[in-house]
């Protein structure tokens, strides 16, 4: 060993379950270094050290020495048993930081200029090459079964990159795991993983473990000497052969101080505390007694601690039995807090008590956090489902517990059932509103919700009678959804009166603007505004389908295509009587008319018009060109019809759509459905009627074809009642019999004989053709 350093020069070893986390002299602290978890600290705790603040303390230079301050944590920081605020550091201290320990020693004199060995090293302990010798002489060393390794252990166990080494400049080394599947141990303790970052310094001796291969750490600066061990062991035994027996010689009439301080810890334990204060004066003035000062001070503060614990315990167990459980819990939080060696002065009734304490905190805290949410005005559905997790939880993993704890454990169990009833009410109603769909499920959300306030109304009636804790939100969580789902239940019956007074045509009945809630009142679930939207959006199309029906059911009245209505040119043009004098072109009885007539002359005229439908032939195959009607003296019956079947068509097509069908549902014989009906006998007779003219005119090869299947295109309209090629059998026709007309008039013949060929063209013509009027005007001079 080397030479000891003057002793105004310290060491501070900062160490967490006996690992070293940092190591500094103080002649090596220029600036101020603050301890704690947050990454800002110069030396940060682990994680894992949940006792520990972000900020806890700090070491300064200052009044010629080292200061410990503790900045406001929250747990604060113990020396020799006791919170303090600050402290000058000295050699022998140690101070408790969360879960840490910082201690103060002195230093050994490296006397670098004296080193036996160049570099630290690393001494193989066992396995094939035991006995090999390291040299850590490179910054980062790495360890491992690769040959890439800088030292190689082969082994199934070992990773390919097993650990690392890091020499520092200020001559330290620290090692760390870097990944491996086996881990890495230092005297027999794991690496964390929260050293993984900065790794573990290592001290001389320390022994590292990869897998079963174990490595000493040798110091460079420490001398290792072996081939006198056997020797300087020979002499220690003669040594101690002849000085045992005056040793204990002195003992037995003169007891140590260490023996008084054990005979205290004994007394402590009894919780004889007066007795073990005095055993702690005689240690102070018994043989060793200045070796084991520290120790005896030490005891006696731990003494003190563990009689104010006791003290305190027993109140805050009378704080418990008199329900007083706020202040119980504020006593009990800093005893829990502080350094767990309050709890320890003996291994069995202490260590019930601590138990308890700790029960009785995690019960506490568990009821108090329930019993908030349970209150609060401002809690979440979230809040309370955890809160009663946490409760439940707690009160499962109590067990049996101790008298104290009854009234406590008797309300906990209370709030338990209260928070469970409320969370259930508003885990209901939420999912009720979470799986509102669809319109028609509005009655019996408001059956159910209405259902669950009632039944809350009254648990919650009843707890205030019996002055019993209650949530003061319940009611109004669910009256956020009962009102806007009345009120969207309201708009949505309305919506379906609107239905029910389009379906029966009374469309001065409709309600143009729903009962709906105002938007504000649907905050409470996304669902509820969209159904707001939907019914909003349903009736705007339901006015709309209002507004084309109404004028459609106006023009039906007004051209009297309604069930209580005869349509005269329909009744005219189906009329069996008439289609006979129209295929028998009755016109050509009377002679010939104006074409400025304003009456028809005959029932072919008035059914067909003979100039107007001549014209419709002579065009086929082209469509029908509806502009030849407006310079008309009159119009033909099957024009009206045709407009009138029109009309009737799209008027079946828009009670065919989806919005008009879903009005008719369920609306048996209602007026809507009576006029869509005898709509659709109207066209039926129709499509009879053009079946009847295609037949005739399939049938026939004189001008009764060209009649019967020029009616049949007209009155076609919109259907698919025409035979393929059809049109062009008529057009086919009608030049047949334009053929025959041209051939009469053609032929000289004389006077008497010109007479009778009129007649032909007459008998043979269509009304309306050139020839056949020329004819026609002849025949009625």
């Amino acid at each position: 060993m080397g030479l000891i350093r003057s002793k105004k020069e310290l060491v501070l070893r900062f160490e967490l379950n006996g690992q070293i986390l940092q190591e500094i002299s103080s002649k090596d602290i220029k600036t101020e270094i603050t301890i704690g978890r947050s990454d800002s600290c110069t030396w940060i705790i682990p994680a894992s050290d949940r006792s520990a603040s972000g900020q806890h303390a700090k070491i300064t230079s200052a009044k010629g020495g080292l200061i410990i301050s503790d900045l406001q944590s929250r747990n604060g920081i113990f020396f020799q048993g006791s919170k303090i605020q600050e402290r000058k550091l000295k050699l022998g201290d140690h101070i408790r930081i969360g879960d840490c320990l910082l201690v103060v020693e002195e230093p050994i004199e490296t006397a670098e200029d004296k080193a036996e060995h160049p570099f630290h090293r690393l001494e193989q302990l066992n396995g094939v090459n035991k006995g090999n010798s390291y040299d850590l002489n490179k910054p980062i060393i790495k360890i491992g079964s690769s040959p890439d390794c800088d030292i190689v252990l082969n082994d199934a166990l070992v990773s390919h990159f097993h650990a690392s080494i890091e020499c520092k400049t200020d001559n330290s080394c620290w090692i760390k795991d870097i990944g491996s599947r086996n881990g890495t141990n230092v005297n027999g303790t794991l690496l964390a993983q929260n050293l993984n970052e900065g790794g573990r310094m290592l001290r001389d001796g320390d022994i590292i473990s990869i897998a079963y291969i174990e490595l000493r750490y040798l110091d460079r600066f420490v001398t290792h000497v072996r081939a006198q061990l056997g020797l300087k062991i020979a002499v220690t035994i003669i040594t101690l052969l002849v000085c045992i027996g005056g040793y204990y010689a002195y003992m037995a009439v003169s007891p140590s101080a260490k023996s008084h301080i054990e005979a205290a810890r004994k007394a402590a334990a009894d919780e004889d505390f007066d007795t073990a204060r005095k055993y702690l004066v005689t240690a102070a003035n018994a043989r060793a007694a200045k070796a084991h000062n520290h120790e005896r001070a030490e005891l006696e503060q731990m003494i003190d601690n563990w009689e104010s614990t006791i003290a305190k315990w027993e109140e805050i167990k009378g704080l418990y039995q008199s329900q007083r459980w706020i202040s119980a819990n504020k006593l009990l939080s800093p005893l829990l807090s502080q350094n767990m060696e309050l709890w320890k002065w003996n291994d069995t009734n202490a260590a019930q008590a601590k138990n308890e304490a700790i029960l009785a905190k995690r019960l506490t805290d568990a009821y108090i956090e329930a019993r908030t949410m349970l209150e609060s005005e401002e809690a979440s559905l979230k809040k309370i489902e955890e809160a009663t997790s946490m409760l439940a939880t707690e009160l499962e993993n109590a067990g049996t517990t101790p008298q104290f704890l009854s009234p406590l454990m008797t309300e906990a169990n209370d709030i338990l059932a209260e928070l469970t009833a409320t969370s259930n009410d508003w885990r209901v109603t939420m999912l009720l509103l979470e799986n509102f769909d669809t319109l028609d499920k509005l009655p019996g959300m408001q059956e159910k919700l209405t259902g669950i306030r009632e039944t809350a109304q009254k648990r919650l009636a009843a707890r205030k009678e019996q002055k019993n804790r209650f949530s003061p939100i319940l009611l109004g969580v669910i009256d956020s959804a009962i009102l806007p789902v009345t009120k969207l239940n309201k708009a949505n019956a309305a919506l379906e009166l609107n239905a029910k007074s389009i379906a029966k045509l009374q469309f001065d009945k409709l309600a143009t603007a729903l009962p709906l809630p105002e938007v504000e009142e649907c905050a409470s679930h996304p669902n509820l505004a969209d159904k707001r939207a939907q019914l909003q959006t349903l009736n705007g199309r339901l006015l709309n389908t209002a507004a084309q029906l109404k004028t459609m059911v106006e023009t039906l009245d007004k051209r009297n295509l309604t069930p209580d209505k005869q349509p005269e040119a329909i009744t005219q043009l189906l009329d069996n009587a008439n289609l006979e004098k129209v295929l028998a072109c009755d016109s050509f009885e009377l002679k010939l008319p104006s074409r400025n007539r304003a009456k028809p002359s005959g029932t072919y005229d008035a059914i067909l018009g003979i100039e107007i439908f001549y014209s419709f032939v002579a065009m086929l195959p082209d469509r029908f060109d509806t502009t030849i009607l407006e310079d008309a003296p009159f119009r033909p019956a099957i024009y009206n019809a045709r407009q009138d079947y029109i009309i009737l068509n799209d008027f079946i097509t828009f009670c065919n759509s989806p919005a008009v069908k879903n009005l008719m549902k369920n609306q048996d014989k209602s007026p809507l459905q009576n006029l869509a009906k005898h709509a659709e006998q109207a066209l039926k007779r129709r499509d009879d009627f053009v079946k009847r003219l295609i037949e005739v005119s399939q049938k026939a090869e004189d001008r009764q074809a060209v009649i019967a299947g020029g009616m049949a295109l007209l009155l076609s309209h919109n259907t698919n009642l025409i035979p393929e090629s059809f049109t062009q059998s008529v057009v086919a026709k009608l030049k047949d019999v334009r053929k025959q007309t041209s051939d009469i008039a053609k032929k000289e013949v004389t006077p008497e004989q010109a007479i009778k060929n009129r007649r032909k063209i007459l008998d043979v013509g269509i009304p309306g053709d050139s020839i056949v009027r020329l004819a026609w005007s002849e025949m009625y001079k």
